[in-house]
């Protein structure tokens, strides 16, 4: 052993290793080996495929007896000896298990002594070819129920009073994966026992299903190519198609080596739709808004340092609501091009965007809508609207060892939308040009925001149309003075957080259109606004104060008396008596004073709240408010009372000796308890209502 080489490369120590373990194993004159096998860490095999392994050295009987172990089941029986040292499963005789597994081959002696030879991995796909596959689903059942109520006064009891309603929420979803492929599907369907309330209602009324389809995605494809299929959101053009959602069908792809190129295109429902018919939200193409998008890289090392975006829309809708709105819209088409480009330089302190787009928009003759009038034709308009924003850190300095830290940085904008500009895709405010500007001022703890925003209407000058200009103007300041007053380790809970807020708003008539009275059909306003806060806080409680006081000064010759001042003062306490016991108080006290009439409103409102953490299961939370006000002419008297009590209790439900199901029961109290005088008209009217809720939130799986 003096000549043994220590620094013998492993592989030829192999050998040596394999027959110091042959001496480990009863009955074999060295070790067993699996020499040959399909089982790769990186093979994936089908539920009818074969396991093989071929071991270095035949076993004989009175050595011992093989046992293949997968997934601690002994499928020993089905492996067969088709050849001297090779056993061999077939899963045509009994599929393989879909999933990832592990296959523990063992060597058991006459004594029944159990020696470990090797672990293989089983990778097996699904039926369908996946490598991965899940179903998940859930269902909630929410039972209320109106136990007891009461209406007296001029109050005036609903419809239904006393009755149980039972609204279920059912989910599923599933997921697949393959090689380079993934496919993934949510459903959620929404059931009501009270047809008022069901998903489509407000459209099919008596015909509505209590069961309908709410919302449902289907998507496939991989890191470069994904179709998406369902309630799909799309855009990123302000001004063409801007987060639009909608059922429909969409494609996006990246493309070129380095996926500096990526399109994507969509084309959906005219407006929100839910329910099982018009499955795919394209079976009317009259009502459809479709659009592509082209994004290029323009510096394809550093995606995000310069993107450009090229979309191009198509839209038509007809004079048909969504399914929860009550309104009858017009019929509309529109089509529009537009350009964004972004960037931002490596570090983010530069940061940018610019916005272009052309639409052309019409209202076409609807005969739903015209009823046989003769109705002037509607000519198409073709308009424009830009955007752009430019955002520069100017100075930030290192992060001090609490997170603190100094910086400086400025925003500007710019938007310009054409008097006509519409495009069914996204909302703009026609007619209109705005300039804003923003500086941030981060000292530390504190922070300090300025803003100012010059806007006005009528861009194309129209001298028989009002030109209204408005110069708004805000700051904001926060100084948590506990933090920069006190020792970090042992801070002073008399300093509080101070905040402060001001804004100003000059609203004002830039010109003066004919037969325009320039002493009360021009406006000029000034509105003002200043908000102080301050707040302690401790472990044990936090107390709030606030006050507000705002502003409105006319100054149209003709109105210069109609001003008005609003004073607000409030207290806000929380107390923590224990871990698990929190009450609150909070009074709130207005003057709002009329220079015109010479009148002055008071209200004051006073509440108390708590929030009892019984135990982890049992809760109860409650609520009174009261609220009292009148005037300095006593033309008006009123006073409220608003109270809500409730009880909750979590718990599980056993269904069968394994499994449980997780239970929520409330019952609640509400009390609402109002009186009103006009003492001009002497008018009195006096309403109190209180009801009794209980319910039940059952989640089955």
């Amino acid at each position: 052993m003096g000549n043994f080489n220590k620094n013998l490369p492993p592989y030829k120590l192999l050998p040596a290793a394999a027959i110091c373990a042959g001496l480990l194993l009863p009955g074999l004159s060295h070790a067993l080996f699996v020499e040959e096998t399909n089982l790769k860490q990186e093979t994936w095999l089908l539920p009818a495929d074969s396991i093989s392994i071929k071991f270095d050295v035949q076993v004989n009987p009175a050595q011992g007896e093989l046992r293949f172990v997968l997934n601690k089941n002994d499928i020993t029986a089905l492996f067969k000896q088709r050849e001297p040292r090779k056993y061999v499963y077939t899963g045509e005789d009994l599929a393989l298990p879909s999933g990832s597994a592990e296959l523990v081959v063992y060597l058991v002696d006459m004594q029944g002594g159990w020696q470990e030879i090797n672990r293989l991995p089983v990778q097996v796909k699904t039926p369908f070819g996946f490598k991965e596959s899940s179903v998940n689903s859930s269902v909630n059942l929410n039972i209320s129920s109106e136990l007891d109520n009461n209406y007296t006064g001029d109050a005036v009891a609903p419809e239904r009073t006393k009755e149980t309603d039972l609204v279920s929420q059912i989910s599923m979803s599933t997921r697949a994966v393959s090689d380079d492929f993934q496919i993934q599907t949510n459903f959620n369907l929404v059931g009501v026992s009270n047809r008022p309330a069901a998903l489509r209602f407000n459209e099919k009324g008596a015909a509505a299903e209590k069961l309908d389809l709410s919302d449902y995605l289907i998507q496939a494809g991989n890191e470069k190519h994904t179709f998406s299929l369902g309630h799909i959101s799309y855009g990123t053009n302000r001004y063409l198609i801007n987060s639009m959602g909608s059922r429909g069908l969409s494609y996006r792809g990246r493309f070129g080596d380095d996926n500096a190129f990526d399109f994507s295109v969509a084309t959906m429902n005219g407006t929100s739709i839910v329910g099982f018919n018009n499955f795919t939200g394209l079976s009317n193409k009259d009502h459809r808004v479709s659009a592509a998008t082209l994004g290029y890289e323009l510096i394809e090392k550093r995606p995000g340092a310069l993107r450009a975006e090229l979309m191009y829309m198509d839209a038509s809708i007809l004079s048909l609501t969504n399914f929860d709105s009550g309104e009858i819209p017009d019929a509309e088409t529109s089509t529009g091009l537009g350009l964004r480009v972004v960037g931002a330089t490596d570090s983010g302190n530069l940061r940018g965007e610019v916005t272009l787009a052309r639409s052309t928009y019409l209202n076409p003759n609807d005969p739903n809508l015209a009823q046989g009038l003769d109705i002037v034709e509607v000519t198409a308009s073709t308009d424009n609207a830009r955007y752009a924003e430019v955002f520069y850190e100017a100075y930030r300095s290192e992060a001090d060892k609490n997170g603190r830290f100094y910086s400086v940085s400025a925003t500007i904008s710019h938007e310009y939308v054409d008097p006509l500009y519409k495009s069914i895709g996204s909302f703009s405010n026609a007619d209109t040009q705005s300039n804003r500007g923003m500086l941030e001022f981060q000292l530390g703890a504190i922070n300090l925001q300025l803003s100012n925003i010059l806007s006005e209407d009528n861009v194309d000058n129209i001298e028989t149309i009002l030109k209204t200009k408005t110069d708004s103007d805000t700051a904001s300041l926060s100084v948590p003075l506990k933090e920069l007053l006190s020792d970090i380790n042992e801070p002073n809970n008399w300093f509080p957080d101070f905040q402060f807020q001001y804004s100003q708003v000059h609203q004002y008539g830039a010109n003066l259109p004919p037969s325009f009275d320039p002493n009360t059909h021009i406006p000029d306003q000034l509105s003002t606004s200043k908000t102080f806060g301050l707040v302690w806080t401790t472990q044990k409680f936090s107390i709030g104060y606030n006050f507000s006081v705002s502003e409105q000064d006319n100054r149209q010759p003709g109105r210069a008396e109609a001003d008005f001042r609003n004073e607000n003062k409030g207290v806000d306490i929380n107390y923590r008596f224990t871990d698990r016991l929190d009450v609150t108080f909070g009074v709130v006290k207005v003057e709002a004073f009329d220079n015109e009439n010479n009148l002055t409103t008071y209200d004051d409102n006073y509440s108390l709240g708590l929030n009892w953490r019984i135990t982890d299961k049992l809760g109860l939370t409650a609520n009174y408010s009261e609220s009292m006000g009148d005037d300095s002419q006593l033309t008006a008297e009123r006073d409220g009372i608003t109270g809500q009590a409730q009880l909750n209790w979590q718990f599980e439900m056993p269904v069968s000796s394994r499994k449980k199901i997780p239970v929520q029961f409330f019952i609640s109290y509400a009390l609402q308890d109002n009186r009103n005088i006009d003492n001009v008209f002497n008018i009195q009217n006096n309403s109190k209502v209180w009801t009794i809720n209980a319910g039940l939130n059952i989640r089955l799986f």
